[in-house]
């Protein structure tokens, strides 16, 4: 009985929403492999650097050269995102002018810039907010309906901590003798405040908007599960013991 429910249940579905269902599952996995890619390339290039710094051997110029080639890189990569993604080129004009699609595509950009405006220099206070105003505010701006309970005050409040974190993680990386340990430690370090600046600066609008959620604070559960991971790569690489300088280095 419960099939042939089922059954008729697909029979009911016009062929406007299956094309629906997979435009948005389309949409769905473009944006996945935009974001991965963006981490990814993030500490590759974080790694490359840690790994070209001059006491560890490298040329100062060979240093910049190297830099300027791993930027020249990622911005032939989003130049091509640009012309293969619909969904970017709407980002990047949403980006440019929200306000001239107020009530469609513009529509979260601009709620999230009033939600900006009325938080103020310390907030409206808390869950003295708007935030069902904004339709993602869970997960894309959910920096913004912090902004507007707690301020600008709360705002820099949350990337101190963020600040504090990266500091944290880069340092342990460093105190480490192996290169390995520092080059994960780089990278990881690097994949975290990466995903801090990119959210926060689409959603305060340096830059066009990405998806990418806001560690430990955004709504998705395979997020918090990354980033915790993340932390507990950084917290056993600080516990590994520090070898002791020799008598050779001593002398």
């Amino acid at each position: 009985m419960a099939k042939q429910a089922t059954m008729f249940q697909c029979l009911l579905i016009s062929p406007s929403d299956v094309e629906e269902e997979r435009g948005a599952v389309v949409e769905a996995v473009e944006k996945w492999n935009a974001t991965t890619g963006i981490n990814l390339g993030a500490t590759v290039i974080a790694s490359r650097w840690e790994h070209a710094r001059p006491e560890m051997g490298a040329h100062p110029q060979d240093v910049i050269n190297r830099q300027l080639v791993d930027v020249a890189d990622f911005g032939i990569a989003v130049f091509w995102a640009m012309h293969h993604f619909p969904y970017v080129q709407t980002r990047i004009a949403v980006w440019r002018d929200p306000f001239s699609d107020p009530l469609g595509a513009g529509y979260q950009s601009s709620q999230a810039y009033y939600a900006l405006a009325a938080g103020g220099p310390f907030g409206t206070g808390f869950r003295l907010g708007h935030p069902g105003f904004i339709p993602d505010v869970a997960t894309d701006y959910v920096y913004a309906a912090f902004s507007e309970e707690f301020g600008l005050a709360g705002a820099i409040a949350v990337l101190g901590i963020f600040l504090v974190m990266l500091r944290r993680i880069f340092s342990a990386g460093l105190e480490q003798p192996d290169l390995y340990a520092k080059l994960l430690a780089t990278g990881l370090g690097a994949t975290l405040g990466f995903q801090v600046f990119i959210i926060v600066g689409g959603v305060i609008g340096f830059f066009p908007l990405t998806g990418i959620t806001l560690p430990f604070i955004s709504y998705g559960g395979s997020s918090l599960v990354a980033n915790f991971f993340l932390i507990a790569l950084v917290w056993a690489i600080s516990a590994r013991p520090i070898r002791p300088p020799s008598r050779a280095g001593r002398a």
